[in-house]
């Protein structure tokens, strides 16, 4: 599963009401309906990029030591659009994630500061559904 999949999976049929998810920003894409597929933009660097002392992304100018790891961070979500975010209504923080795991790294952790509610029940049954979904698609 990639990581495209899970951002279209995660709002689509376990967040529904927006909870982690940011409904501002929706994620577009190939139509499942129509089984057609939009090409999707792809990022990589070329020996183009050095500036005499290393890679530069061309994105936001942070530098890299090889031409691997500046496509590595192009590939990353490290450009992307924040979708998920700390939900306020449960005492959350408010403040934005690029990517799944990042959001729930930041609920699960136990020195967070934010103040979100632990166990909180609209919360555990999305991320409870995110576990059972991921048990049936990798079988574990």
């Amino acid at each position: 599963m990639t990581r495209d999949m899970v951002d279209r999976f995660f709002p689509e049929l376990l967040d529904q009401r927006g909870v982690v998810t940011n409904r501002n920003r929706p994620i577009e894409g190939p139509s499942s309906s129509s089984g057609s597929s939009e090409p999707t933009t792809t990022w990589w660097a070329t020996e183009r990029t050095w500036n005499g002392s290393a890679y530069e992304c061309y994105l936001c100018h942070k530098t890299f030591r090889s031409l691997t790891a500046l496509n590595a961070h192009l590939g990353s979500p490290a450009h992307g659009d924040k979708l998920y975010h700390c939900p306020r209504e449960f005492g959350g923080c408010g403040k934005e994630y690029r990517n799944l795991s990042a959001i729930l790294q930041h609920i699960e952790d136990p020195g967070r500061r934010c103040g979100v509610r632990r166990f909180d029940r609209e919360v555990d049954r999305i991320f409870d559904g995110l576990t059972n979904s991921r048990k049936w698609l990798t079988g574990a």
